[in-house]
């Protein structure tokens, strides 16, 4: 049945945390255990005895082949394993597998006098590090691989389920903003030496840059929409919801934010019926198992970048036009929008539209992450409607076909950087030297957190010595090698 494949990815991003409380004391580890278990026992039953039309119903083998070759196809050309050439993100995200794959968590740092300790969350690679341990790093990003072909699969064959089949899959795999026009601005508009607003710091990315750049991230933002999505249809319950935002916070906190927009929104219907629901006080229950991985993210947050944006209004609305121009068509023909999912609809909308008011880390992560879910349901939806207008309507079809073919650009541009680079080795270089090499003006603040900022209760033992850095240059096959800057001095 359709229900143990959900049950099993939900599964398989609860098992990270469990993996993560090894690297605690004894007294928040059981706190997780706790969380963890009561969380698989409330996501593998039933929420009602009533029949769930999609969770009840057989497998559908050729559409999960088709969705798990598709996730397949993006996560290699996305540069996992390296079989293709990866993009920059990458070069830290190895450090980070690499690193616990080849030391025991907990991991410490030393630079320049400061103890630092990896503090970032790792749920991605927290399974994939546990098989390298057995295989090693090669064997580690290959378990990384089959984790997250796995997860994005199920993802696609969740939504293509519910409609569409396998071309509403491919429809929000290609899913994007019209990025063309600011990058064709650029080719032929712009005056050479004038500088635009940079609207990297306030990009809504597609759903194939999401995969390529920030798996670890877009996974579990995609999965928690496709659960809200279950929600309306009354597939999955509030409980579920709220024991999966809990544990999806060691992957991503960010990328389930608007989990506190969804959820309240999504219970307001049953609201009389949940406050004698025995499951849903067991899963606030079970999520206060996850407190003390909530408090592990938090510990030196003070110091990554947060504010409000200043915005020129015409330039934010330029933004919105152009980056989420499938909500002025969805308007345009709101009653193809299914009823049930017109409230999660506008409540996403209304998240995309506050996002760029708002700056968190670096290159303003919060804009990036949080945006996923409401993307995705926007994907969803905008397919949906898509896929089903008849073939009188000509104007709403023209409308479609624009924007999804325009949008094909970015995944294109994507494929294209991937295809003209040479791939290279996966690196040994530790977490620190990595990142020092990229850029030596400072430590990653949002991978590693001081010593001294940690509670003395919260992380375990040292296991093995802090890393230092590296002598010796990271990635020497990178043919960007070249234009690397030189490490810093310790």
């Amino acid at each position: 049945m359709n229900r143990w494949l959900v049950v099993f990815a939900a599964l398989l991003f609860i098992a990270s945390d469990l993996v993560f409380a090894a690297s605690l004391q004894w007294a928040p580890a059981l706190i997780i255990v706790f969380g963890v278990t009561l969380s698989a026992a409330l996501v593998s039953t039933r929420a009602s005895a009533g029949k769930a039309l999609f969770l009840d119903a057989p497998i559908d083998a050729r559409l999960l082949a088709i969705c798990l070759a598709l996730a397949t196809t993006i996560l290699l050309f996305g540069g996992e394993t390296h079989l293709f050439y990866p993009n920059s993100d990458w070069l830290i995200r190895d450090a980070v597998l690499g690193d616990l794959t080849q030391r025991q968590a907990p991991i410490y740092y030393s630079y320049r006098g400061v103890e630092y300790f990896l503090r970032a969350p790792l749920g991605m690679y927290l399974l994939p590090a546990a098989a390298g341990k057995l295989l090693g790093v090669q064997g580690a990003h290959v378990a990384l691989l089959a984790q997250n072909t796995l997860l994005c699969g199920i993802v696609f064959y969740i939504v293509g389920s519910l409609a569409g089949g396998w071309r509403l899959a491919l429809l929000i795999a290609v899913f994007s903003g019209l990025d063309i026009l600011p990058a064709l601005y650029d080719q032929f508009l712009r005056a050479p030496g004038v500088v635009r607003p940079d609207l990297e710091l306030w990009k809504y990315s597609s759903t194939v840059t999401q995969l390529f750049w920030a798996p670890n991230h877009a996974l579990p933002g995609f999965f928690f929409a496709a659960l809200c999505l279950l929600a309306p249809r009354e597939e999955v319950d509030i409980a579920f919801l709220g024991v999966m935002f809990a544990a999806l916070l060691m992957w991503s906190p960010l990328a389930v934010l608007p989990g506190l927009v969804y959820m309240p929104l999504l219970a307001w219907p049953v609201r009389v019926k949940l406050l004698t629901s025995k499951r849903l006080w067991l899963g606030v229950l079970a999520a206060t198992g996850f407190l003390p991985i909530a408090y592990y993210l938090t510990i030196d947050a003070s110091s990554l970048s947060h504010g409000m944006s200043t915005l020129n209004p015409w330039l934010y609305a330029l933004f919105i036009v152009v980056e989420i121009p499938h909500a002025f068509v969805l308007f345009w023909l709101w009653d193809r929008v299914a009823r049930p999912l017109q409230g999660l609809l506008i409540a996403s909308i209304v998240i995309l539209l506050a996002l760029p008011l708002f700056n968190f880390g670096p290159l303003n992560d919060l804009e990036m992450r949080a945006s996923i879910a409401p993307l995705f349901i926007l994907a969803f939806v905008f397919a949906d409607v898509a896929l089903k207008l008849r073939p009188d309507e000509t104007w709403a079809k023209k409308a479609v076909f624009w924007i999804v073919s325009l949008g094909a650009f970015t995944p294109g541009l994507e494929l294209k950087n991937v295809l003209i680079q040479p791939s290279f080795a996966v690196s040994s270089c530790d977490l620190l030297t990595a990142s020092l090499q990229l850029d030596p003006r400072g430590v990653p603040t949002n991978y590693i957190a001081r010593v001294e900022a940690a509670p003395a209760g919260l992380m375990g033992a040292a296991r093995n010595p802090a890393s230092n850095l590296g002598s010796k240059p990271c990635w020497p096959d990178h043919p960007l090698r070249a234009l690397m800057p030189p490490l810093p001095r310790e």
